[in-house]
């Protein structure tokens, strides 16, 4: 008789959903889940799925026929058999004899890893792209401190960023909705389906929205690697009300993984990597540039996809302290605990909540917090010992 438990445990859920779904769809997710079309009900084909499996606890879920279980449910369903056939079958994809011959699952053996061996190799964007990027990156920042960058400069007021912040870590403003020529960027031309019902066939263009810009820069050498462009609310309401659905945030095609503030770590020992941009700027007004303040663009970015030349700007600091979001999220705890195994110069701080809504470092700072204080008191109690 088959042992049910060791067939499910020699099993790996997510490479036998593959073997039968909808492969070239699979997106892979923090924590070892992934997503792909549901293999059961096919809803969710050609985006991201709606079909979940979390390896923690290896069953499967999805979201639009609501099945979920584990591998033998799952192969009861999709195959439409009973629980012994299923048993059978699970048996033979993972090679066990149904003999009722004893079966002892191999013990895992931890492999170690050495993390600088999972960074990327050097990985640049075309020439044509950083020259791109360098002048529309300048040309943004001249805007921002112009007539017409006055609508971004009081939302960055309103979110307690001075001009003189934005000016020091290169923001920017794009006044207008732009489409460029691609090949300008060096971009590989791309053009609209034949059944487009206004553009058969006519080349896409590359969009530039109108809206504060944040240049991921290189410091050493002061190229773009990295454009990513905030709208502002006012242009998100009224696209709206005209039946255009925009982002929020934006990354310009062609950008690479790069960090946005390191430009602040010169000269300095001691920085604060934050979640977010608007983090980021936050952070340097309150500590009025006294420690480094950088982002890699979110929870997980850049962590394993950096290039050398990125990597180098943490070589000369002393300590690196990890503040992201306190939203709750395990996605969020994890990427701070990924940096912090990652590097030996980091070590991770819980930001206060200073309200239910505030989970980030602009709002906590917003609310009245003292964040110079808080990085001042981290730095001295988590590398007291």
């Amino acid at each position: 008789m088959i042992n049910s438990a060791a067939v499910k445990e020699a099993i790996d859920l997510r490479e036998y959903i593959q073997s039968v779904g909808d492969v070239e769809h699979v997106v892979n997710y923090s924590g070892g889940e992934i997503r792909l079309p549901c293999p059961l009900c096919g809803q969710g084909a050609g985006k991201r799925s709606d079909f979940a499996f979390k390896c923690s606890s290896d069953r499967f879920f999805c979201h639009k026929c609501r099945k979920s279980g584990d591998v033998l449910e799952f192969i009861q369903i999709a195959e439409g058999c009973k629980f012994v056939d299923a048993l059978k079958r699970a048996a033979a994809f993972a090679g066990m004899d149904d003999d009722g011959t004893p079966w002892q699952p191999k013990p895992r053996i931890q492999k170690q890893v050495d993390p600088w061996d999972k960074l990327a190799p050097l990985r640049l964007p075309s020439m044509e792209w950083l020259g791109r990027s360098r002048l529309f990156s300048e040309r943004t920042q001249q805007y921002l401190l112009s007539d017409v960058g006055q609508a971004a400069r009081e939302y960055l007021h309103m979110r307690g960023i001075s001009v003189e912040t934005a000016k020091a870590l290169g923001v920017g403003f794009n006044p207008q909705f732009v489409l460029d020529h691609r090949h300008a960027w060096g971009l590989p031309a791309e053009y609209y389906p034949e059944d487009h019902p206004t553009r058969s066939g006519q080349p896409k263009r590359l969009w530039l929205p109108r809206g504060i810009v944040f240049p991921y820069t290189l410091p050493n050498t002061g190229d773009v690697w990295r454009l990513k462009i905030r709208l502002l609310p006012h242009d998100l309401q009224e696209s709206a009300m005209k039946g255009y659905s925009y982002p929020k945030t934006y990354n310009v095609k062609g950008s690479a993984p790069a960090l946005f503030g390191a430009q602040s770590l010169a000269g300095k020992r001691d920085a604060v990597l934050c979640e977010g941009e608007f983090d980021v700027l936050a952070a340097y007004e309150a500590t009025a540039g006294a420690v480094g303040v950088l982002t890699a663009g979110g929870i997980n970015d850049g962590l394993h996809n950096l290039s050398l030349q990125h990597w180098s700007v943490f070589h000369h600091l002393r300590r690196l302290l990890v503040i992201f979001d306190s939203d709750g999220k395990q996605a969020t705890i994890n990427g701070a605990k990924r940096w912090c195994e990652n590097l030996a110069i980091a070590r991770r701080l819980q930001l206060p909540v200073l309200h239910p809504t505030h989970t980030d470092i602009n709002d906590f700072v917003l609310a009245g917090g003292d964040f110079s204080d808080l990085v001042r008191s981290a730095f001295d109690e988590l590398w007291r010992y």
